[in-house]
């Protein structure tokens, strides 16, 4: 291969005398990608910024629609404006600047010119392990980049503005305009609830997991084989540079700023960088544990041959003998390396019990410490009731459930103890969570986790039901029986979305014992009143309120229970109506669903809606600027489903 870069002149004609033979030359050069912000407003149109440039990321923040707003009124951000959200990133990749090559020489220690044509040009360069090197090494540059230039630049730019800097965090539309955001606030406060239990204490994790770069690795899910591995200990994850720049081992753990852990477990770390097995050396040296196959060498060209030679040396020092079969163990310093066990039984040997054993699969957990008390958050990831035991790494705790959906917290009194754990009977409505929170006192021993529920009455009907005709719905119907919306006649109610009214009247004969009215299913959300009282907002099983003593009537209880479904349904029906906008044409577009393969764009702004007319197509109720629906898709099943019933607790 031979650089003719100093024989080409300005104007683009390439002066070189050839060789015999058959040459391909390759003319590599630097443009736009040409990539608009997606999906944005008319008036907010415009290329993508240099995510790897300093200056580009400073003018975008500072020139761009943000930086104008905060330079309003400085002395209010962070009161009127209190942060800047960077949405997610899809505008394709970026793989140069004028000065990235001088930005990979300081960080791999090479030049990338000569290299270049491995890139993106489909050759080979010396063979195809140096050119996989070499591509290693620019994604790993890329992806710096982008850290340090990109994300720290912008914190850089909310700091001196005293406003908070968020990346995205909603994968859905997350605003007023949602038919369920009224009845949303309480999935908005189960999700606060979470989050502030998540954020109190420090977590409890007895694993750090090492995870290398990997270029095209997502951070959506840890990588394969991990979760499997961990399912009684938890884990965090680790990159190199946490690990060589935070990592010391003090009082029998690994420490770093946001935890400590007993072991470390190398998975997919065949291939490391010569810093952070040096880190991994240090850390065992001084009586850490861990866990993992030897490395092998490096990924990519930087500092190679040397690196790879220095890689291979230093493991064979750390695993000498161990090849997970004959021998599965070598002591090194105050510490050791193991391989070929499994991480469980290290950690057992270490005298460490499980943090949480579950007697069934799909529940999921974490562990936070607050102080004295210890908290849990489980999950159910089935769409079925579960009942299982779980087993803690508490004692002397008495254990309580906080419930984020209702605010309630509850003693739980059934419990066994022994010298070190605490096991607590539990059940779960389908994809229910909740905590469980240990804190210093006595169990309480009467009663029972879970008190048995018996059915009393049916709701059978009719019901009253009432549709907004402002979104195209009848009115005031009867349901002699409760059903699903998209089964009826009426296309009023079959395409309906939003709220609907069910109102009904009812006796109880037993004002005695605390009484529950179950929904049975709703699709999606219902907020229920009884006798004028508001009882709750459901949105998730159980589907089901606790009715005071103090509201109940014997006779003629007044039941509403207004009903909340999704957008999708009023958007089908739309698209049964002559069109009153412009739209593009057809095109996949996997934000909205991966199947997804007829989004249609608004091309501009229809007249009607700019000059605040009543719409030509008076059949249509919505309005979207982007289409992802036909009218011959699927309705959602909607309305409340039922069966209604009143439950007395035993």
């Amino acid at each position: 291969m031979i650089d003719l870069s100093n024989k080409l002149h300005a104007d683009g004609r390439l002066d070189w005398q050839a060789s015999a033979g058959r040459w391909k030359i390759i003319r590599l050069g630097h443009v736009s990608t040409g990539k608009k912000i997606h999906p944005a407003s008319l008036v907010a149109e415009g290329f993508e910024c240099v995510k790897m440039s300093v200056a580009a990321v400073t003018h975008h923040l500072e020139k761009g629609m943000i930086g104008r707003i905060l330079a309003l009124e400085p002395q209010r951000n962070g009161k009127t404006v209190v942060g800047v959200e960077l949405d997610s990133y899809e505008g394709g990749n970026q793989d140069w600047t004028p000065t990235f090559r001088d930005e990979f020489r300081k960080r791999r220690g090479y030049d990338p010119l000569p290299w270049l044509p491995a890139w993106n040009a489909g050759v080979t360069i010396e063979t195809p392990d140096m050119s996989a090197r070499f591509r290693h090494d620019m994604h790993r540059t890329i992806a710096e980049l982008h850290a340090d230039v990109y994300y720290d630049t912008a914190a850089a730019f909310c700091r001196q503005r005293k406003v908070q800097l968020y990346t995205e965090a909603w994968g859905t539309p997350f605003n007023p305009g949602q038919t369920w955001w009224e009845p949303g606030r309480a999935w908005m406060a189960y999700q606060a609830r979470c989050h502030a239990m998540l954020q109190q204490g420090r977590p409890v994790a007895d694993i750090l997991t090492l995870a290398p770069f990997a270029p095209g690795q997502g951070v959506w899910e840890p990588p394969a084989g991990i979760a499997p591995v961990h399912r009684q200990y938890n884990y965090d994850l680790c990159a190199e540079e946490v690990l060589v720049q935070h990592a010391r081992y003090e009082n029998g753990q690994i420490v770093l700023p946001g935890g400590s852990y007993r072991i470390l477990h190398l998975v997919h770390c065949d291939k490391l960088r010569p810093q952070t097995l040096i880190r991994i050396g240090e850390l065992v040296e001084r009586g850490a544990t861990v866990v993992g196959p030897k490395p092998t060498g490096v990924s990519g060209r930087e500092g190679y041959p040397d690196s790879d030679r220095q890689v291979r040396e230093m493991a064979d020092c750390l695993w000498g003998k161990v090849d997970g079969k004959s021998a599965t163990e070598n002591r090194v310093g105050h510490g050791r390396v193991v391989f070929g066990r499994h991480p469980h039984d290290v950690l057992k040997e270490l005298g460490l019990p499980p943090d949480v054993d579950v007697t069934t699969q799909n529940i999921h957990w974490t562990h936070r410490q607050c102080g004295p008390a210890d908290v849990y958050f489980l999950s159910n990831q089935d769409a079925e009731d579960r009942q299982t035991e779980v087993t803690f790494r508490v004692t002397g705790k008495a254990p309580e459930l906080w419930d984020p959906v209702t605010g309630e917290m509850r003693p739980l009194p059934e419990v066994r103890s022994s010298e070190t754990r605490t096991t607590v009977p539990l059940q779960f409505a389908p994809h229910q969570s909740y905590f469980v929170v240990f804190r210093s006192g006595p169990v309480r021993k009467e009663g029972k986790n879970f008190p048995e529920l018996s059915p009393g009455a049916t709701l059978d009907g009719p019901w009253d039901v009432t549709f907004d005709p402002k979104w195209g719905g009848p009115g005031k119907v009867t349901f002699e029986k409760l059903e699903d919306w998209t089964v009826r006649s009426e296309e009023g109610i079959k395409y309906y979305s939003g709220t609907a009214v069910y109102s009904c009247r009812f006796e109880i004969l037993d004002l005695k014992s605390e009484t529950f009215l179950d929904l049975g299913a709703v699709k999606h959300l219902a907020e229920v009143f009884l006798n004028g009282q508001p009882l709750g907002i459901v949105w998730c099983p159980p589907w089901r309120v606790r009715i005071p003593a103090d509201t109940l009537r014997a006779k003629d209880n007044q039941l509403e229970i207004r009903v909340t479904n999704t957008w999708v349904n009023r958007l089908i029906g739309d698209e049964r109506q002559p069109d009153d906008a412009v739209w593009s044409e057809e095109y996949p577009n996997p934000a909205f669903s991966p199947a997804n393969k007829h989004t249609r764009s608004l091309l501009k702004e229809p007249e009607w809606l700019a000059d605040n007319r009543p719409r030509p197509a008076q059949g249509r109720y919505a309005f979207v600027t982007y289409k992802h629906l036909r009218a011959s898709d699927k309705l959602q099943e909607s309305g409340l489903l039922g069966p209604v019933r009143l439950l007395t607790q035993k």
